[in-house]
């Protein structure tokens, strides 16, 4: 599931579509320096007009979300152009040789690592070939007839490597993420029932992780080399566009065993293919039951001397610690506490998947979970530059009572406030509040992030579902569809609301308790 993205106030990215908008500032710049130099209009106006044609080009056809054949003409048009300058230049002793680079610079900007390169390789037999043009004395390969040009259109292009390398800045943090974002992925993944298909704009497999199991017909080799019709059968509407995120059908035995979910990304699609619930429940719920079992044993007992050890550095029991050190002791702790509500979230799902889901309801003071929960959440909000701000309830509010699992209601609560804290811009406010409703506690939980659009806010709640707009923070997707699940395991429900630029509220319901009908002992608490 994806969340709103916050409108987090950083330093805006420089993208390889403004470098090729400097290189079109510089060309006008080179023209009038070339004009005060003396050097003849008709060869400035030429030499101008025939440099700009990659990066108008590249403006023209390489969108964020275009094909890599567009991006091979912009590097095609960039070595052109390279090739030609050199040799109207002076061949191999022409500084414009350095142009040949930009072509190779430039799909590394776009992320295109491959295609950068084959650029490569093609700019290094372009200069072996004016190399032996010059060995065998070619007519006319040492000539200069760009007059006085050369240095200055040398001079652009070093400026234009620079100004794509710095493109490229955004591309490899983008791609730092998404390497996280993936060994997240594959060790969340680790034993349990889901496979998770990445396919790219050409109907290709480009990645894939989790149970292959679930494609007993296919192997590892074949998956890694497959395309959409090799695994899918009635693709006739999906490929012609008209999906409304139904998927298509698997080939294969997987057909009747497994349930399949569609999501679009900005660079092709994502499938995520889980065994379908009453194939679970045929076989006792097996599959979930070695989730639980693998995540609980597994996590649960590195997570616990984690947080131990880092409770006892911070208590100083071996010596005075340097604050820096203190600091490297509470990133640890906190970092084993965020990695135990994923473990919580990822727990919760897998039993109610396995009918082994336990609550214990009992009458529970709303607002006295929620402030234990904010505190417990603190150092989440600290990170992140975020106020916590809980509403003062009217008089008549003050004593909120609902009737629910404790657990399974802080576990709503962190996720609701966990998530606002990460797609709230820093220095903004996290609005909690609490309000009677007839037979129910209304829990509302506001942001001031981005909000989300109306097709995006619909699917909010749907396991693993992640918008365009999350790519750039790591997450499974599971956090509110968990809230889901236990507002209804809870018989309460949860409800969203959202607006472009002004943020998102999540609402919580849970039935309203008598506080008279509290035991002795929690009336004393």
């Amino acid at each position: 599931m994806m969340l709103p993205k916050s409108s987090k106030i950083s330093s805006p990215k420089f993208t390889p579509r403004a470098a090729s908008l400097g290189w079109i500032l510089l060309s006008v710049i080179f023209c009038v320096v070339a004009w005060m130099m003396g050097v003849r209009p008709i060869l400035i106006a030429v030499t101008g007009l025939v440099g700009v044609i990659p990066a108008v080009l590249h403006w023209l056809l390489a969108t964020p979300n275009s094909r890599e054949s567009n991006d091979i003409w912009v590097v095609l048009a960039w070595t052109l152009v390279g090739l030609t300058a050199i040799l109207m230049s002076g061949g191999m002793t022409s500084p414009l040789i350095i142009m040949l680079a930009i072509g190779p610079v430039f799909a590394l900007s776009v992320g295109r690592y491959r295609l950068g390169l084959e650029a490569s390789l093609f700019a290094a037999v372009i200069c072996l070939c004016f190399v032996l043009a010059d060995v065998f004395a070619v007519p006319g390969m040492g000539v200069n007839r760009m007059e006085r040009l050369p240095v200055l259109i040398a001079g652009m292009s070093i400026v234009q490597i620079g100004l794509y390398a710095a493109g490229s800045g955004a591309q490899l943090a983008e791609r730092r993420g998404l390497n996280r974002q993936g060994e997240l992925l594959r060790s969340t993944l680790a034993d349990t029932p889901v496979l998770v298909l990445n396919l790219d704009n050409a109907y290709r497999v480009r990645s894939w992780v989790g149970d292959l199991d679930l494609l007993p017909d296919v192997t590892a080799k074949q998956l890694s080399r497959a395309r959409m019709r090799d695994l899918f059968n009635d693709l006739g509407d999906f490929l012609a566009g008209r999906y409304d995120g139904s998927p298509p059908v698997l080939k294969g035995e997987g057909r009747e065993g497994c349930d399949v979910a569609s999501v679009k990304t900005r660079d092709g699609f994502r499938f995520i293919i889980t065994p379908k619930w009453e194939r679970a429940a045929e076989t006792g719920g097996s599959n979930a039951a070695v989730w639980v079992a693998s995540l609980g044993h597994e996590l649960k007992n590195m997570l616990n001397p984690v947080g131990g050890y880092s409770d006892l550095i911070l208590a100083e029991r071996a010596g005075p610690l340097s604050e820096p050190y203190k600091d490297f002791a509470r990133s640890i702790k906190q970092g084993a506490e965020h990695l135990s509500l994923l473990v919580e979230d990822l727990m919760t799902a897998a039993k109610s998947r396995a009918g082994k889901l336990r609550l214990e309801p009992e009458i529970l003071d709303a607002i006295g979970e929620t402030e234990d929960v904010i505190k417990l959440l603190q150092w989440q909000a600290d990170a992140h530059g975020v106020t916590l701000m809980l509403a003062e309830p009217d008089e008549e509010e003050a004593g909120l009572y609902v009737t629910a699992d404790r657990k399974a209601l802080r576990q709503v609560l962190i996720n609701l406030l966990s998530n606002a804290i990460k797609y709230s811009p820093s220095g903004e406010e996290v609005e909690i509040g609490l309000a009677e409703e007839i037979d129910f506690v209304r829990f509302s939980v506001s942001d001031h992030g981005e909000g989300l659009p109306e097709e995006e806010l619909a699917r909010l709640g749907e396991a693993f579902f992640q918008g365009e707009n999350a790519r750039s923070r790591t997450g499974t997707g599971l956090g509110l569809s968990i809230v889901k699940l236990l507002a209804e395991e809870l018989d309460g429900k949860v409800r969203f609301e959202s607006q472009l630029g002004m943020g998102t509220t999540a609402h919580f319901y849970l039935p309203k308790a008598d506080p008279a009908s509290l035991s002795t002992e929690q009336a004393a608490e």
